[in-house]
């Protein structure tokens, strides 16, 4: 009877660990929750776990500093404030400045019996560098939960909060990439607890968390925190990925909230820091075509605050010093496997926005000098015949409203470019292998059936993150043959990355082509449709033609030419 006793005592208390899972991280206990996927898996979710201080009061815009501990059992069941930003569908300011949080999913946690890691992936959401969260709202952890990785999903200090840059030691800039490598170094500390591997970490990121990647790739700061890297659809290569004249654009700001006769960088950060962030934002938010890219996007006309090469400030390690382009142009990058890629039709988004303000449409593309590469250098004869160019290589004699040159000239430009020539130099240094991809499935588009657009081809930007997380905004269709298998198939190729550094490790019925990485003379290229596609170079032509412009015209350093530009448009504020 004792023993009987014993034994239900026992079993009780394991249905209750069972039901609320603690672990003991490096700042005390934490208490989460234990959930099943659609498909009856097993996980534990531990939501709202702070890995930095609230960067509030006089800590805004500094680099993040460790969190503090806390006393007793912390209830890790709730997500975290998000960072503030503009809602992307309402416009609505929300957020918090006490938002450096994270959340891990793991379908299992150590015990005495199972000692085994498991290989862990850090996601890092995009939305521009101006909004997003790692949310389950569209960054649900079931489908890559069953394939037997442990999931992290960060916040990070986003817009002016995470980008505004004074070069001083208060406010050096690139904070928000900072937020992410302070989230790298909690789970490079605490991810064994939940039966991660810290040594099989694993980045991925999407537009602004793609660029982010490349950025890690880039950076000291972030050199042995992570192993595999997955870039989509962003580069720090893409035009909308940096700013130059960061100082002059915080002083800009200064002004536009009635601050005049600033004297120093000191000045800015005292009158910043004092006041509350809805009126920084709300200033931001009222600034005519505020953005240093409104000459060459007004479709982006909200981008102020983004990545800048940091000035050497005494004793403050910088994230990034010299440009992107010429890192990796040099070869100095952080060497690990790497997959990138973009969806073939990036650019879809953009075509719906500016039809709905025909305005805006007719400012866009106009004027084809928006679209001129920053490495070449700007004079008005230079401007005027390789604007001409560009709009000969892509419209022709056709219409400047004609919708399939509008996408793909966004897609070249905002995107595949930027994403191509990261690959082409990556893969002339690298020691690991570097597999390229382009998403062009189509059948059913989550991002379409959200933006009422069901009848334009392509995958459009965002289309592939619907095949890998789990979304609550719209259920994708899973008793359709055809997309089950393709949720399937990009999950497996993820996950299959995380664990090896190949996507494709061995071929099955699933995966029935093998995924050659790229070489020197080979930029092979995996083309993810209803059937796989392994192809060579499928934007040759494309960008054969930028590389002919700038051979043509000769280049100039890239702030250079990006500071003309921005000088152009500062004026203009």
């Amino acid at each position: 009877m004792f023993w009987k006793t014993v034994l239900t005592i026992v079993i009780l208390r394991s249905v209750v660990a069972l039901k609320n899972p603690q672990v003991h991280i490096s700042q005390g206990f934490l208490e989460g929750t234990a959930l099943e996927t659609d498909d009856g898996v097993l996980y534990y979710s531990f939501l709202g776990i702070p890995y930095a201080k609230p960067p509030k009061g006089i800590l805004r815009f500094q680099n993040p500093l460790p969190p503090d501990p806390w006393e007793g059992i912390r209830q890790a069941k709730q997500e975290g404030n998000i960072c503030m930003q503009y809602d992307l569908f309402t416009g609505v300011l929300t957020g918090d400045e006490n938002c450096l949080f994270l959340n891990v999913y793991t379908p299992k946690l150590p015990n005495i019996t199972d000692t085994h890691k498991l290989p862990v992936m850090v996601w890092i959401h995009g939305g521009g560098f101006q909004s997003g969260s790692g949310g389950s709202l569209i960054y649900g952890p079931d489908w890559l939960i069953e394939e037997e990785v442990v999931l992290v999903t960060i916040n990070y200090r986003c817009g002016v909060m995470g980008f505004l840059s004074l070069d001083i030691p208060e406010a050096p800039g690139n904070v928000g990439l900072k937020d992410q490598v302070a989230a790298l170094k909690w789970v490079k500390k605490n991810i064994a607890v939940f039966g991660g591997d810290p040594n099989s970490v694993t980045i991925f990121g999407q537009s602004a968390g793609g660029a982010s990647v490349s950025y890690h790739l880039l950076s000291k700061l972030s050199k042995g925190l992570f192993h595999k890297a997955i870039s989509m659809s962003g580069s720090a290569l893409n035009p909308w990925a940096h700013i130059a004249n960061a100082t002059q654009i915080a002083f800009k700001l200064c002004e536009t909230l009635g601050y005049l006769n600033l004297k120093n960088e000191y000045d800015i950060l005292s009158i910043l820091q004092s006041i509350p962030p809805e009126i920084i934002y709300e200033a931001i938010g009222q600034t005519p075509h505020t953005t240093v890219l409104a000459d060459e996007n007004m479709l982006f006309r909200e981008l102020v605050f983004l990545p800048s090469i940091e000035k050497e400030i005494a004793d403050v390690e910088p994230f990034l010093a010299e440009s992107a382009l010429e890192k990796f142009k040099t070869g100095e990058f952080n060497n690990v496997p790497l997959m990138a890629g973009y969806t073939n039709k990036e650019g879809l988004f953009a075509f719906r926005d500016a039809y709905l303000d025909p305005v805006l449409f007719g400012l866009v593309d106009v004027n084809f000098e928006r679209y001129i590469p920053q490495e070449i250098c700007i004079n008005n004869k230079t401007v005027l015949t390789t604007a001409k160019q560009i709009q000969n290589f892509y419209y022709g004699n056709r219409p400047l409203d004609n919708h399939e040159d509008f996408v793909n000239i966004k897609t070249d430009t905002w995107f595949s470019r930027g994403i191509d020539n990261m690959i082409r130099l990556i893969a002339k240094y690298s020691k690991e292998p570097v597999y390229y991809y382009m998403f062009s499935y189509d059948e059913f588009s989550v991002t379409k059936h959200v933006n009422n657009d069901e009848e334009s081809e392509g995958a459009t930007h965002s289309e592939d993150l619907g095949y890998i997380f789990k979304h609550q905004l719209v259920d994708l269709p899973r008793n359709i043959t055809t997309v089950e298998n393709m949720r399937k198939r990009m999950v497996k190729m993820y996950t299959n990355f995380a664990k090896t550094g190949n996507p494709i490790p061995g071929v099955s019925n699933l995966l029935p082509v093998m995924w050659k990485p790229v070489t020197n003379k080979n930029l092979y290229n995996l083309d993810i449709n209803t059937q796989l596609r392994l192809l060579k170079d499928p934007k040759k032509r494309n960008m054969s033609f930028w590389n002919t412009l700038i051979e043509k015209y000769g280049s100039c350093p890239e702030m250079k030419t990006e500071q003309l530009r921005n000088n152009k448009i500062l004026k203009k504020l």
